[in-house]
């Protein structure tokens, strides 16, 4: 048996998902998320509904790849994995912006009065580090649902999965809407269906026949689209809008075929650090140039920045494992 396990003994086309690589629209995906997120967070660059799209195309690819990468792992095993990916670099990184935030307050102007509090422990001491802990805890709750619905039909598995997402997706931002929710539990709440949405978007990908896994993931879209509209209808613009746009591009990626470009792969490869380090490296611009900078340019010196300050921590021994 591979190594993804008894799934791919039934779907040939996840016969081998060692790396995200292996599907190549992915790396378009997250880079294009790296740059929305590092837009959302740039001052005055403005687009928020838009950019605010980044974080949603993180996390649904992360639930799909790591549904996909499942095979016959152990749930103690696969658990230390997701572990090492996720919650190690967020307590190192939490320790950072923590010591940060002491010697430079603009460094993170989240809402909350004190670092002392309960999001500050749940979330790290940085306003953007609340994806890593949900991430980890989504990809362990996949674990059961992906084992679960394994030896149902591919467009069964679908369904319920994805369904059950987007059933969620509608109810919880009619709920969050009306709700007084702060950092990360609003975040943490509204990203609940990436879960559900991810797994099924991982099960679309192991549709043998491509002419049905690409019908799939059109109605797919077009079900989340009518979802999005139904609340836009009723006013919930604000909670709706990231997944709306995000959902449908994550979905396309799962099931088209395309030539791998070895600098897409390799940017993709440090989204993580370009999003773990954005708002350091917007700092030291910020005091370096000015508050003044121009938001284009600030956006632009803060993508490059993260992604070269991500490669020169890559080329340090054991360093890598943290972005």
């Amino acid at each position: 048996m591979n190594s993804v396990g008894t799934l791919a003994a039934r779907s040939p086309a996840i016969e081998a998902v060692p790396k995200a690589a292996t599907i190549p629209a992915l790396d378009a995906v997250r880079v294009l998320g790296a740059l929305l997120v590092v837009a959302f967070h740039t001052p005055g660059l403005g687009g928020r509904l838009v950019t605010s799209s980044g974080g949603a195309m993180f996390l649904v690819t992360t639930f799909g790849l790591s549904s996909l990468r499942q095979g016959d792992e152990t749930f103690g095993r696969f658990t230390a994995r997701r572990a090492g990916r996720f919650l190690l670099p967020f307590v190192v990184w939490s320790l950072v912006y923590l010591a940060a935030r002491f010697r430079h307050p603009v460094v993170d102007t989240d809402p909350w009065p004190t670092l002392w509090t309960p999001a500050a422990f749940c979330a790290g001491f940085s306003y953007h580090l609340w994806y890593l802990p949900f991430a980890f805890a989504g990809c362990v709750v996949a674990w059961p649902i992906v084992r679960a619905t394994r030896e149902l039909p591919d467009l069964t598995a679908i369904a319920l999965t994805s369904g059950v997402g987007f059933l969620l997706f509608g109810a919880i931002r009619r709920i969050v809407a009306h709700a007084d929710m702060t950092l990360p539990w609003g975040q943490w709440t509204c990203s609940i269906p990436a879960i559900l949405v991810g797994v099924g978007f991982a099960r679309m990908h192991a549709i043998p026949d491509l002419r049905t896994r690409r019908i799939a993931a059109v109605v797919v879209s077009l079900l989340t689209l009518s979802v999005a509209s139904w609340l836009f209808s009723q006013g919930f613009v604000v909670t709706t809008t990231a997944a709306a746009i995000a959902e449908p591009i994550v979905c396309a990626a799962f099931v088209l075929d395309l030539k791998r470009v070895p600098a897409l792969a390799w940017l993709s490869r440090r989204t993580l650090g370009i999003y773990l380090l954005h708002p350091l490296v917007s700092d030291v611009w910020m005091k370096v140039l000015g508050m003044d900078v121009p938001p284009p340019l600030l956006f632009a010196l803060n993508y490059a920045g993260a992604a070269l300050a991500t490669e020169a921590i890559r080329r340090v021994p054991r360093a890598r494992w943290i972005v």
